[in-house]
């Protein structure tokens, strides 16, 4: 069965997912919480924390780009807030 109707071409609700691509205009990624790098405390010794998964995002891409999780990371932190875990 499609995503689509064949009636008005939406996206029914029942089948529909919603992404965990990191991506600046998913709702998933600017919803707002607080999310800190696991990586920045030793350093200064408190954590960086950032109000939106995707500031955290790219904070990751371009201070810890030779991390290798950190995109598996940030898409961890994506199912939790569709799943609700984190609010």
């Amino acid at each position: 069965m499609s995503l689509i109707t064949s009636k008005n071409n939406k996206v029914e609700k029942s089948y529909y997912r919603p992404s965990r691509l990191p991506q600046a205009r998913n709702p998933t990624y600017q919803w707002i919480g607080r999310y800190g790098c696991r990586y920045c405390g030793d350093k200064t010794g408190r954590k960086k924390v950032f109000k939106t998964l995707w500031l955290l995002y790219r904070h990751f891409t371009q201070h810890h780009s030779n991390e290798p999780t950190y995109k598996e990371l940030t898409m961890n932190l994506a199912d939790l807030v569709i799943e609700g875990s984190i609010l």
